[in-house]
């Protein structure tokens, strides 16, 4: 799913499962730089494998960070979004709206109270602010 915060969610899930499994820590390498410490664990020879080099240990920290903390924000992303699916309202059999399942009252819309413009009536159109809030970049 695309348009979370300008990220492509299924492309990062994809270089996700297709990187070097983690977690990582930052250490350093024979030569210096910064290095996953998976990669002297798992028993590969130096120069194979290698998912990163950095010649400042805050940046090898960052990217051994990023190996277990991006599987998991994207997880929280989708999960948020899987609350906040689109329903379709139907009045008299035509189409009325698109509401948020998440944010809408149920109640409200089986009563088949419309949307006058009062935020507090429980009547929250699809994209509701999570969605928005989440597809807006920085």
């Amino acid at each position: 799913m695309s348009g979370v915060t300008g990220v492509d969610v299924e492309h990062t899930k994809a270089l996700e499962a297709a990187a070097t499994p983690g977690p990582w820590v930052a250490r350093p390498s024979p030569m210096g730089a910064m290095l996953p410490d998976e990669v002297f664990a798992s028993g590969e020879s130096f120069g194979r494998n290698v998912p990163a080099e950095c010649h400042q240990r805050e940046d090898a920290e960052f990217i051994a960070h990023a190996r277990t903390a991006l599987p998991a924000l994207v997880a929280a992303v989708e999960r948020v979004q899987a609350l906040h699916t689109p329903v379709s309202l139907i009045v008299d059999g035509k189409p009325y709206g698109t509401l948020c399942r998440e944010c809408t009252d149920i109640d409200i819309v089986n009563a088949w109270e419309c949307d006058d413009g009062d935020p507090d009536d429980g009547y929250i159109e699809h994209p509701c602010n999570t969605i928005r809030a989440l597809e807006t970049p920085k």
